[in-house]
C-alpha cells in the first residue's frame, strides 16, 4: 500500500471518528434539552394549579420576583417597570382571560334574539329573479 493510500484511510478514519463525536454530542444535547423542556411544563403546570388555589402563594411569588428584580437591574426606573408589570402578571384573578371568547363546538347555538331582524329575502326561484 502506498503512503498516500495509507494517509487517506487514515483521514477517513479520523472524519468518522469526529463524526461519529459530533453525532453523540448532538443526541446527548437533545436529549438534555427534551428532559429540560418536559421538567419546566410539569413545573409550570404545578405553579398555574398552585396559583389557582392559593392566593398567598401569587403574592409571595410576586414578591419574591419583584424583590429579585429590585436586586439584579441596575437603573431603579426600569427595575419598577419590571417589578410593576411582573406582579401584575402574577397577580391572582382573571385578568388574563379575554372577556369574550369565540364560540367553539362545545358551546349552545349563540342567541340571536338581540339582533335586529336582517332583510326580507325574495320570493321565488334564483332565475325567476334575473328574468331567464
Amino acid at each position: 500500500m502506498t503512503w498516500w493510500r495509507q494517509a487517506l484511510r487514515r483521514l477517513r478514519q479520523a472524519a468518522t471518528a469526529a463524526w461519529r463525536a459530533v453525532r453523540r454530542v448532538a443526541h446527548a444535547t437533545a436529549d438534555a434539552a427534551m428532559t429540560v423542556q418536559a421538567a419546566l411544563v410539569r413545573a409550570a403546570r404545578r405553579h398555574r394549579d398552585r396559583v389557582a388555589e392559593d392566593r398567598a402563594y401569587s403574592r409571595t411569588v410576586s414578591t419574591a420576583a419583584s424583590e429579585l428584580i429590585t436586586t439584579v437591574v441596575p437603573r431603579p426606573v426600569l427595575a419598577a417597570a419590571l417589578a410593576v408589570g411582573l406582579a401584575g402578571l402574577l397577580a391572582p384573578g382573571d385578568h388574563h382571560k379575554p372577556a369574550h371568547s369565540p364560540a367553539d363546538r362545545y358551546d349552545p347555538a349563540p342567541d340571536y334574539s338581540g339582533y335586529p331582524p336582517g332583510p326580507s329575502s325574495p320570493t321565488g326561484p334564483l332565475w325567476d329573479r334575473f328574468g331567464t
